[in-house]
């Protein structure tokens, strides 16, 4: 007696990189991002930038907000906004700066 056990959410088999599995879970359970796009992480501002673009509502019921500044410490600023307003906030830049100015951020935001 063979029984095939069925799973509730099933889901479905893909083939993706990391990029996309990661913006693919980021996009449902984010509220915005600021992106300055640079590889590797260029593929995941731009995936999130076409989903705020064609109207795409994440999980909390919000239509994402997508913030394009003109730099690596810009991103990081316009997250740590984005996240100091109560947003759920996501920022897809690789640069080695980015950690840095969002310490500098909070440190400057905490002093004020």
């Amino acid at each position: 007696m063979s029984s095939k056990k069925e799973f509730r959410y099933p889901g479905v088999r893909q083939a993706m990189d990391g990029n996309t599995a990661v913006i693919m879970c980021e996009r449902e359970s984010s509220d915005a991002a600021g992106a300055y796009p640079i590889t590797p992480s260029t593929q995941m501002g731009e995936y999130w930038a076409e989903e705020a673009a064609k109207g795409h509502i994440n999980v909390s019921g919000r239509p994402l907000i997508f913030i394009e500044p003109e730099g690596e410490h810009a991103a990081a600023a316009v997250t740590a906004g984005l996240s100091m307003t109560g947003l759920r906030a996501a920022n897809f830049s690789s640069g080695r700066a980015s950690p840095t100015c969002t310490n500098r951020c909070i440190q400057r935001s905490a002093s004020d």
